[in-house]
């Protein structure tokens, strides 16, 4: 899934990131958001997220 960061002069953002539950199989899943700009790329820490 991909979304379109909006930025000023110190920030960015990455906005609202919405899966539909539906897409995904029950389990545990790992999350991780990943940033990538002309110039870097930054990535979050993992997060669980329990689908039941």
């Amino acid at each position: 899934m991909a979304t379109v960061g909006a930025s000023d002069a110190t920030t960015t953002s990455c906005g609202f990131v919405q899966v539909p539950i539906g897409d995904l199989a029950k389990g545990t899943w790992q999350v991780v958001l990943t940033y990538t700009s002309d110039i870097s790329t930054v990535s979050s820490s993992p997060t669980i997220l329990e689908i039941p």
